[in-house]
């Protein structure tokens, strides 16, 4: 097994990304290259998907 793998949670890399967009904000290093449309894409649909109730949720209904 490779040492340097990990497993994320949603929430770390939730915060990951926060993180990270909060950091370029600050430099203000706001260039749009590929790189960041990427980062930008992936940000939004994390916060899209954890703003959604989970089909799973055990605390309450099934919907």
């Amino acid at each position: 097994k490779d040492a340097n793998s990990a497993l994320l949670s949603n929430y770390e890399v939730f915060q990951l990304l926060t993180d990270l967009k909060d950091q370029r904000r600050e430099s203000g290093k706001m260039k749009h290259s590929a790189g960041q449309q990427n980062l930008n894409t992936i940000t939004y649909e994390s916060e899209a998907a954890a703003a959604e109730p989970q089909a799973n949720d055990c605390r309450g209904d099934p919907a």
